[in-house]
């Protein structure tokens, strides 16, 4: 059972909104010459006050949205996850974003996500470069390119990130296989809230693809898009096959 979709209530309150707003244009433009102006600007103050509130209450539920995902993904069984990242990987490796691709990014996987270290062991088979990303300040990321001698840290967040290591452009990066904590069929993603990958991907022309576990795939109304989000090229999941 997916989460309850946590917007409804708010998007029921604001169509009351517009309606209420439409009414008062159409009494305005008979009534509001005879209106006092400290009535018209009280009146007005209300109607930010509402819509602020309902903008507070949307980036609220979308938190909520993020945490619920992480809850189910952190409650997955073993097993399952095993079974589908397996399949998902196989699938990853039969497209043509994959096959076609020289430098791979991928991410150095937290033990709850669906793990990358089979992905980064079999682009190095396949004589792919890859890297991994590099937390910036004032949260920008860059991609370095690992090998074996690689030596990491752990970071705050407790990732994994390289100490040392070509930085590469993101011009010459064929593929991105972009983490996220949900995602949707056609390409939206729900992140972790730091906005890494959004600012990154909004100068990058490359390929990206998603792996979808069962429990991340969302509906396509569960959360608001926003203007900074980018779309995923390719979400590979298992209810396409």
């Amino acid at each position: 059972m997916k989460p309850k979709n946590v917007f409804m209530d708010w998007g029921n309150q604001f169509g009351i909104l517009v309606q209420i707003m439409r009414t008062v244009a159409i009494f305005a433009q008979k009534r509001l010459h005879k209106l006092p102006l400290a009535v018209i600007i009280t009146f007005c103050k209300r109607l930010s006050i509402r819509f602020t509130e309902g903008e507070r209450k949307l980036t609220h539920s979308k938190k909520e949205m993020r945490k619920a995902y992480l809850a189910r993904l952190q409650q997955l069984d073993q097993n399952t996850r095993l079974r589908e990242q397996h399949r998902l990987a196989q699938k990853l490796y039969d497209l043509p974003q994959w096959t076609n691709a020289k430098t791979v990014a991928l991410t150095m996987s937290q033990s709850f996500e669906l793990d990358t270290a089979p992905l980064i062991l079999h682009a190095r088979h396949e004589g792919k470069r890859v890297l991994v990303p590099r937390t910036l300040p004032k949260r920008q990321m860059e991609f370095v390119q690992i090998d074996e001698d690689t030596e990491f840290e752990e970071t705050g967040f407790g990732v994994l990130e390289p100490l040392a290591g070509m930085v590469l452009q993101p011009q010459e990066i064929d593929l991105i296989v972009v983490p996220g904590v949900a995602f949707t069929a056609d390409g939206k993603r729900l992140g972790f809230g730091g906005g890494y990958y959004d600012r990154y991907l909004a100068n990058y022309l490359g390929q990206t693809v998603s792996l979808a576990l069962t429990t991340q795939l969302a509906d396509a109304a569960e959360w608001p898009g926003e203007d900074h989000d980018v779309m995923i090229g390719r979400v590979v999941n298992l209810e396409q096959e």
